[in-house]
């Protein structure tokens, strides 16, 4: 992606962090589900808390203006 970036281009990205999510009423069924999902992501190379670390692994790419928000 920052190979063929153009000199002032953009690039936007979007991604979730899954600790940070709340239901309610709180559901075993659920939590129990939310916790296979978990391991089988991280069992595939994924991390499902991908998006706490986006700003930075952009500044280890090399992208020099880096803007972060949440939402």
């Amino acid at each position: 992606m920052v190979r063929v970036l153009k000199p002032g281009g953009l690039i936007v990205a979007r991604s979730s962090d899954h600790d940070g999510h709340i239901y309610f009423p709180q559901d075993s069924l659920i939590d129990e589900s939310l916790k296979l999902i978990g391991q089988a992501v991280k069992r595939n190379g994924g991390d499902r808390n991908i998006g706490r670390h986006l700003r930075a692994l952009f500044i280890e790419s090399g992208i020099e203006r880096v803007e972060a928000s949440a939402s």
